[in-house]
């Protein structure tokens, strides 16, 4: 084997197939860590499978215009990936490297002109003596989507630190997105908190079905993200298959770019996401509306007693929210030694009659959960919360609790031609 290719294009190029190989990989999978580089006459074809997903990039001058690749002769190897890419790295980006190899080993060459002579740069690694076998591809997909790129991107980082971590609840381990009339969901949780992005707008995505859902597994979530925004492709396109098992196919969703495919494997097909809208379309009791630029410095505050010693106790950090009905203001308290007591004005958009003059409607919550709706989700403009008075509905035996849920202002990409809404919801807590 043996080829020429610019070495900045060809970094480029080479990305996704390096991340699909050595992040986020299966423990001890036979083909982690390694990079497969495949050269014809039509060009470059870099694959890698990392245990959860695999990738798949054409390279050539049609996808790259000025990666100036020649081959000499075709051929194929198993390379380290990190090693590969490093070794391309190391040359200035518009150099045209020279890739070979013969007697087990790759060498990467390149001439240098110095002051006083020209010499060639030699980098040389040995060959993996293993061949990546990446599964069987479905020709067959179930539902598929064409969406913007830069909208799947946005939403996708919007909603990601919400996502479930317990072994135990692996539906929650998960991310959603979901389709329905021209608006696109975001969706990820622990089942105690979830955060929602929905994006509206025509031209965002190329749907045939009234509702459609895809469900990403946890572990190729961040390099689904990263390759995504890396690309120039103004849409992509996303697809699933069900396991064929007579073809001996798995069940797979695929990105598909202008020069990538992104497979990603090990699904769950019998994994239904929480709906959403259960709780956004609740008709709650109370509904208070005030600024988000309110709630950074209390919430600063808050975070001030989550301290060592309170660590050391090993207890969940709440916060008491109380709504002063008489005075149109909240009141932030914690329960810790170190103690908080802060006021926010809000506007009262509903509230059911109070018992009495001394009754002032409140809920508890883990105080994670305030603290992300300043740092993680907005950082200005207006919620609306809308939450139970949590002493009445714990003397009522016969109802629970609904958790609460934070509405975030609108906001109009007239660029984009989109709209965007972002919401919060999250347990209460009895502690």
């Amino acid at each position: 084997m043996k080829f020429q290719v610019q070495a900045g294009e060809f970094t480029r190029s080479l990305k996704p197939s390096v991340d699909i190989a050595t992040k986020n990989t299966k423990k001890e999978f036979d083909y982690a860590f390694l990079l497969s580089i495949q050269a014809t006459n039509e060009g470059i074809i870099a694959s890698s499978y990392g245990g959860t997903a695999c990738a798949i990039s054409v390279i050539n001058d049609e996808c790259f215009g000025n990666i100036k690749y020649v081959c000499e002769e075709a051929g194929s190897v198993v390379v380290n990936a990190n090693n590969f890419l490093g070794y391309i790295e190391a040359f200035p980006s518009t150099s045209i490297i020279d890739i070979s190899v013969s007697n087990g080993s790759v060498e990467i060459t390149s001439d240098v002109s110095l002051k006083k002579s020209k010499k060639k740069a030699k980098y040389s690694m040995p060959r993996e003596n293993k061949e990546i076998r990446i599964p069987n591809i479905s020709n067959n997909f179930d539902k598929s989507i064409n969406i913007n790129r830069s909208v799947f991107v946005d939403g996708m980082k919007k909603v990601n630190f919400a996502i479930g971590f317990e072994d135990n609840q692996p539906y929650y381990k998960c991310q959603l997105l979901e389709i329905t009339e021209n608006k696109v969901r975001f969706v990820s949780g622990t089942g105690g908190r979830f955060a929602i992005k929905d994006v509206r707008g025509d031209k965002i995505v190329d749907c045939k079905e009234d509702t459609i859902s895809f469900l990403f597994p946890k572990e190729n979530i961040g390099n689904i993200i990263k390759i995504a925004a890396d690309s120039s492709d103004e849409k992509i396109l996303i697809k699933e298959s069900e396991a064929q098992m007579k073809e001996i196919i798995p069940a797979q969703i695929i990105i598909e770019f202008k020069n990538t495919k992104i497979i990603i494997l090990e699904l769950d097909s019998a994994t239904k996401y929480a709906d959403m809208d259960k709780f956004l379309s609740y008709d709650y009791p109370y509904q208070i509306s005030c600024n988000m630029e309110d709630w950074e410095g209390k919430l600063k505050g808050v975070k001030n007693t989550f301290n060592h010693s309170f660590k050391d106790l090993d207890e969940i950090h709440n916060t008491d929210i109380v709504l002063n009905t008489e005075e149109d203001h909240i009141s932030i308290q914690t329960r810790t030694v170190m103690k908080v007591l802060d006021y926010i004005d809000v506007d009262i958009k509903k509230a059911d009659q109070v018992k009495g003059k001394e009754h002032y409607p409140w809920f508890r919550c883990n105080s994670t959960y305030l603290s992300e709706m300043v740092e993680k989700m907005e950082k200005c403009g207006k919620v609306i919360i809308n939450f139970e008075d949590q002493e009445s509905v714990d003397s009522d035996k016969k109802s629970s609790r609904q958790p609460v849920t934070a509405i975030f202002s609108e906001k109009t990409n007239s660029n984009k031609e989109i709209t965007e809404n972002t919401y919060m919801i999250f347990a209460t807590s009895s502690i």
